[in-house]
């Protein structure tokens, strides 16, 4: 799971962190949201605020508020 967080982190372009976040979270993301671990936790929560920060630099602030709704439910 490191090294494919390392792979997401290092993308060259904004279009292509999109890319390779969503495809961190497709590959580790735990259905149900059973996490194996907090290591596990930590890395996914982290993915989708980093996804959502590119979302926002991006100017898809619809896109950026869901992924910061998965870490955090409650927000609006």
């Amino acid at each position: 799971m490191l090294g494919d967080y390392r792979w997401a982190a290092s993308a060259p372009s904004w279009d292509e962190a999109v890319a390779r976040w969503r495809e961190f979270l497709a590959r580790h993301a735990p259905p149900g949201g059973e996490f194996q671990d907090n290591f596990q936790k930590l890395h996914i929560d982290a993915a989708h605020m980093e996804l959502a920060r590119v979302y926002y630099v991006l100017g898809r602030i619809e896109e950026g508020d869901r992924e910061m709704r998965s870490v955090k439910p409650g927000l609006k």
